[in-house]
């Protein structure tokens, strides 16, 4: 990306590799900015203050959608055309969860498609006293898929759902926990199907074997049934609204899932393991959101 005053190119900035940070409740998109300042060849001395920059991306089905104006991170840069140097600078977008799970779903498991437009402030010393606004271009910005997956999971992004109930991390403490874990990881690859297999598997784990007398209750004595019976009912509905995912064409599995199937499922997932397991060992360490 070429940074210009009076269509002179004063440096020439690059995108490093962007990350996701965590915040006090929040996120915050990091979009380093480094490269090489050229030396003048007229003696004109001209810079360019770094303003921020609009920030949009690209869906899965092309739709571009905005998400919010980034800002330097420490203050505002200054890029003096009269010698060599490196205009290095940093932009910052918060993120409130609500944003990052609207940002997932945009993205929908594919790569994240940026677009970046950097808004400075001009002079030029042969205009002495005269500053002006301007826009540097639009630069697309791809953050592969697993660079991205990679982020989510050191910022503990990937740990948090919009209906604000908690991911269990650090050891494993019941069997149904790993299937939680891989569920969330395959949501988090845009592996609908796999992730809704994972759910089933949870459910077995966490339902043991109550899930049968629990569904054998609900028709012969469903006025009879203890408030735990009714849960056990619950993981029941769970495994059973997740089984066709773990089975072939020919066996009436179902092959095509989408994220909003793969959500329900994990969703309630995730909500029956912090019910069940949250008060089983309060050694269980959750992510607050």
């Amino acid at each position: 990306m070429d940074l210009t005053v009076n269509s002179r190119v004063i440096a020439a900035v690059e995108i490093r590799p962007i990350q996701l940070g965590r915040l006090l409740g929040a996120f915050e998109l990091i979009i380093p900015f480094s490269g090489p300042v050229h030396a003048t060849s007229d003696g004109t001395q001209r810079s360019l203050s770094i303003a921020g920059a609009r920030i949009a991306m690209r869906t899965k089905n092309g739709h571009i959608v905005q998400l919010g104006r980034a800002v330097p991170d420490n203050g505002t840069l200054v890029c003096r055309n009269g010698s060599v140097g490196r205009p290095d600078f940093t932009l910052k977008l918060a993120l409130q969860p609500y944003q990052l799970e609207a940002l997932e779903s945009e993205r929908d498991g594919g790569d994240l498609q940026l677009t970046v437009v950097l808004q400075a402030r001009a002079a030029s010393s042969d205009q002495p006293g005269s500053h002006w606004e301007q826009y540097l271009g639009e630069t697309p910005v791809t953050v592969p898929r697993s660079l991205w997956i990679e982020q989510l999971n050191q910022s503990k992004a990937a740990r948090l759902l919009l209906l604000e109930v908690r991911l269990p991390e650090g050891d494993i403490r019941h069997p149904a926990d790993r299937h939680l874990l891989r569920a969330q990881e395959l949501f988090a690859a845009g592996d609908w199907r796999g992730s809704v297999s994972e759910c089933r598997q949870f459910a077995e784990e966490l339902g043991g074997g109550k899930l049968v007398p629990a569904m054998d209750m609900l028709r012969t004595d469903r006025r009879g049934m203890t408030k735990e019976n009714r849960e056990d009912l619950l993981i029941a509905a769970l495994q059973h609204y997740c089984h066709l995912a773990a089975h072939s064409e020919s066996q009436r599995g179902q092959l095509e899932y989408c994220r909003a199937d793969a959500k329900l499922a994990l969703s309630l997932t995730v909500s029956l393991a912090e019910h069940r397991l949250g008060s089983v060992s309060s050694k269980l360490p959750m992510v607050a959101v």
